[in-house]
């Protein structure tokens, strides 16, 4: 009995400190800033490095966050797309063949993100014939457009 009881004891501590923490997928996805609207007009590099944005996009990205970082260097400012915040980037001097999509939606206060590499289009976790996709939500409209011009590129 004692035994049982001094178990059960252990497994409602051991419980109630994982239900503190929160899930991996919370942890993984901290709250945006506020106010997402202010940055366009941006640059959007003191953006990605706030710690809520560099964690969702390490999550997002998985192994590929540094070559995503790289294909950000220079950038253009985010543009308002419907209710969407668009930045583009690419590695500087690659001439458009390294380059990179950061898609904030305003309304899920979620991220989407993509890289395009020497005629590879790469994203993580979900699969589309010959295209891989990084996003929070559902695929927004500008990163669509984005991958669509993309694989014109890739089909020539």
């Amino acid at each position: 009995m004692k035994r049982s009881l001094g178990l059960f004891c252990l497994l409602l501590a051991l419980s109630v400190s994982v239900w503190a923490q929160g899930s991996p997928e919370e942890e993984a996805k901290p709250a945006l800033p506020q106010n997402l609207a202010a940055y366009k007009g941006k640059l959007p590099d003191k953006f990605m490095k706030l710690p809520a944005v560099k964690k969702r996009l390490q999550a997002l990205l998985k192994g590929g966050y540094g070559d995503f970082v790289k294909r950000m260097g220079v950038q253009t400012p985010f543009t308002r797309q419907g209710d969407f915040l668009v930045a583009t980037g690419q590695i500087a001097h690659m001439g458009g063949s390294e380059e990179a999509i950061l898609v904030i939606d305003l309304n899920a206060k979620a991220l989407a993100c993509a890289m395009f590499s020497d005629g590879t289009i790469g994203l993580k976790p979900r699969n589309v014939p010959g295209l891989n996709v990084s996003t929070e939500k559902s695929l927004p409209a500008p990163l669509n457009d984005w991958l669509a011009e993309k694989q014109k590129l890739l089909d020539k």
